[in-house]
C-alpha cells in the first residue's frame, strides 16, 4: 500500500469505526420478518409476489441492481425479480423468484439508496447461485442458516468492490481508496445481524455480518485476478465457503 501513498489500516480497525454506528440494529430486528432470505432453507411460508412495488423508483433500482450484479459477475440470472409486502428480501427456488419487500425498501430510503439496494440484491443473487451450484450443502446439518447467510454477505462485499471501483480490473490501492464509499452498505449488513442463536433463521451477529461483507470486499482483488470477463460466481463462493466455521 505504501506505493499508493496510503496509510495502512487493518480491516478490524476499519470495521471498528462502523460498529460504533450500529444504533439502528434493535429497531430493525423488531421489525423484520424472521423467515430467512432463502425460502427453501427452513420451510416456505406463503407470501404473495407482485410484479411491481407500486413505486417506480423502487422498481427501477431493484431491477437495475440485479442486472448490475449479473453483468459484474458475468453470469445470467434467470430468476424473476418480484416484490412483496414483507420486511425482508428472499430467494424462492420453488418459484425461481427473487423478491424484495416494500417495507424493507422503505426503511433504507435516503442517501446511498441504490448502493444499499445493490448490496441486498447481491446477497440474494448469491443465494440463487448457492442453490443452483450446490453450495447449500455446507450447512445442511446446521441448526441455523448462519453460514450460508455469511457466505452470501461475503459475495455481496465482493460485488460491491467491483461495482464501486469500476469493474474487475482493480488493484489494492483503488480498493482502499474507495472503501469509505461503501460504508453505508456495510452498516446495512451490520443492522441486519441478530443474536437469536437458536432461531433457525439466525443470520449471524451484527459484527459477523459486517466482517463477512468486509472480507468479501477485501478479497475482490485476488478473486478477479485482473480478468474482466467470464463467470466468477464460483470463484467468489469458493473463497467465501473456505472461511466459514
Amino acid at each position: 500500500m505504501e506505493g499508493f501513498g496510503l496509510v495502512p489500516i487493518h480491516r478490524r480497525q476499519f470495521i471498528g469505526g462502523i460498529l460504533a454506528c450500529g444504533c439502528g440494529a434493535a429497531a430493525a430486528e423488531q421489525m423484520r420478518s424472521r423467515i430467512g432470505c432463502y425460502a427453501g432453507q427452513t420451510g416456505e411460508r406463503p407470501t404473495t409476489f407482485e410484479q411491481s412495488s407500486g413505486n417506480n423508483k423502487y422498481d427501477r433500482s431493484v431491477r437495475g441492481a440485479v442486472d448490475l450484479v449479473s453483468r459484474t459477475i458475468g453470469r445470467h440470472i434467470a430468476a424473476e425479480v418480484m416484490f412483496m409486502k414483507d420486511y425482508n428480501a428472499l430467494y424462492n427456488p420453488a418459484e425461481n423468484v427473487v423478491a424484495f419487500g416494500v417495507p424493507l425498501l422503505d426503511s433504507i430510503q435516503g442517501s446511498d439508496f441504490d448502493l444499499k439496494v445493490t448490496c441486498i440484491a447481491a446477497h440474494e443473487v448469491a443465494h440463487i447461485f448457492q442453490s443452483e451450484d450446490g453450495y447449500f450443502d455446507l450447512a445442511q446439518t446446521d441448526v441455523t442458516v448462519r453460514r450460508n447467510e455469511l457466505m452470501a454477505d461475503h459475495f455481496a462485499g465482493c460485488c460491491l468492490a467491483f461495482i464501486v471501483n469500476g469493474g474487475r480490473r482493480i488493484d489494492r490501492g483503488k480498493l482502499y481508496r474507495n472503501k469509505n464509499s461503501v460504508q453505508s452498505a456495510f452498516q446495512l449488513m451490520f443492522s441486519r445481524g441478530d443474536t437469536n442463536f437458536t432461531d433457525p433463521n439466525h443470520h449471524g451477529t451484527p459484527s459477523e455480518r459486517l466482517d463477512a461483507v468486509d472480507w468479501g470486499y477485501e478479497t475482490a482483488f485476488e478473486v478477479a485476478g485482473g480478468n474482466p470477463l467470464g463467470d466468477i460466481s464460483s470463484a467468489i463462493l469458493d473463497v467465501a465457503r473456505s472461511g466459514q466455521r
